[in-house]
């Protein structure tokens, strides 16, 4: 995949700034914890609330967003969301109290719900599993540069930039993004040798991965490069929500509360504490364009990955909680969280696409994302009121068990047959 080629770049760029902007104000709600309890009042189960608010907009608009995307367009989608979210950003940098900032947030997640749709039905374009694994991979790691950002800004505080300025510098970002978006390709034009778009025409002849050919219909399609694949998409995607949903309800304990746990806790400064959001969204940064540079054959190694994602996060909440003994535990727990806790919804959104007709990805990746914010809006006022009674102990042992569940769906994804079975089979 040559990204030289006039326009490729601009994808790209778009993808990961459309993931980037929409996810950012979660995490800056979280990295920017201490700062707004200061000068708000917002304790950690006000937090949590604030958390919820952003969520179940989300959790209601993801899948009336697939629909939307896949009827509007994923270019002209994506420049709404980034659009709104700037709005919402600067609204909630001008409030005054905790009420206002649960309601300046609220278009923020209605925004948030476009985020995944819309990159995934843009990505879906590409026909080849190698740059849909690229694509898919540079979209996703806009997440992680978002976290990575929010950090940078908590940080900030040691130069003088409060919480108000880091919002709208993220609002500044948003601008950006849609000047990228509207740059990029529309949507289903890109061609390029190799690597035709996927229009309607292409949904009824895939050539390769795994394709729904009809509702709940076990399907087999090879990839060139080896044995066949074989998948129930209907069981599949089932299982890639669940698995999703309680990947978001411990995933969101550590993105409210993380900061938060290392001043309460840990004895960190605030800047050091915010900075725990830079070092697991560098790390997962990282992880996922890596993924996307190297994942050839996405359907081969989905499930083994998808259970080591959700072993290792439970792992890294273990490390975190040593924070209480050595402070320099919360920060490896953060590397070891951004390398698994944060990284598997680069190929478990992959998944999707490949499962996924081009001119419906939208509303697969909707329902998807819907289960993913229920996690991560069920949890965090949880987990706050846990913490408001008995501590962070408790909050963080419901995290580890949240992931530990997720292995179950993970596992029942799939399975490979040898290419001769399968072909006497069809």
């Amino acid at each position: 995949m040559s990204w030289q080629r006039p326009g490729r770049g601009w994808w790209a760029a778009a993808l990961g700034f459309t993931l980037l902007v929409g996810i950012f104000p979660q995490f800056a709600l979280g990295a920017l914890g201490p700062q707004l309890r200061g000068e708000l009042d917002v304790s950690p189960s006000d937090l949590g609330l604030v958390f919820a608010g952003l969520y179940v907009a989300g959790v209601i608009g993801s899948p009336l967003a697939g629909p939307i995307v896949d009827r509007l367009g994923p270019r002209r989608s994506c420049v709404g969301l980034q659009l709104t979210v700037a709005i919402a950003l600067v609204a909630a940098s001008l409030v005054t109290s905790r009420t206002g900032l649960i309601v300046a947030m609220i278009p923020a997640g209605a925004a948030m719900a476009f985020a995944n749709p819309g990159t995934n039905r843009w990505a879906a374009a590409a026909s080849q599993p190698q740059t849909q694994a690229q694509l898919v991979g540079f979209a996703q790691a806009g997440v992680q540069a978002g976290a990575l950002v929010a950090g940078g800004l908590a940080s900030a505080i040691a130069l003088g930039l409060d919480w108000r300025g880091a919002l709208r510098i993220g609002a500044a970002l948003a601008v950006i993004g849609a000047f990228l978006a509207l740059r990029a390709p529309k949507d289903d034009s890109w061609k390029g040798p190799g690597d035709v778009p996927r229009g309607r025409e292409r949904d009824a002849a895939p050539t390769g991965g795994l394709r729904r050919s009809a509702v709940g219909q076990e399907t087999t399609a090879r990839d060139g490069r080896g044995p066949v694949a074989s998948v129930d998409p209907r069981r599949a995607l089932v299982a890639l929500a669940i698995y999703a949903a309680m990947m978001g309800a411990g995933t969101a304990v550590v993105f409210a509360y993380l900061p938060t746990f290392a001043v309460d806790v840990g004895g960190m400064g605030v800047a050091l504490a915010g900075a725990t959001a830079s070092v697991y969204g560098g790390t997962a940064l990282l992880c996922r364009l890596a993924i996307g540079a190297v994942l050839r054959d996405p359907d081969r190694h989905l499930r083994t990955m998808l259970v080591v994602f959700a072993a290792g996060a439970a792992a890294s909440i273990a490390i975190v909680t040593a924070g209480a003994v050595a402070p320099v535990w919360i920060l490896v727990g953060a590397v070891v969280f951004g390398a698994t806790g944060t990284t598997w919804p680069a190929v478990a959104f992959l998944a999707v696409v490949r499962m996924s007709p081009a001119r419906s990805a939208g509303r697969a990746t909707g329902w998807m994302a819907a289960a993913f914010y229920l996690g991560l809006w069920l949890s965090p006022p949880v987990a706050g009121a846990v913490i408001a009674v008995a501590g962070y102990g408790p909050a963080w042992g419901g995290a580890i068990g949240a992931y530990l569940v997720a292995v179950l769906p993970a596992l029942t994804l799939g399975h490979r047959e040898p290419e001769g079975a399968a072909a006497g089979a069809g």
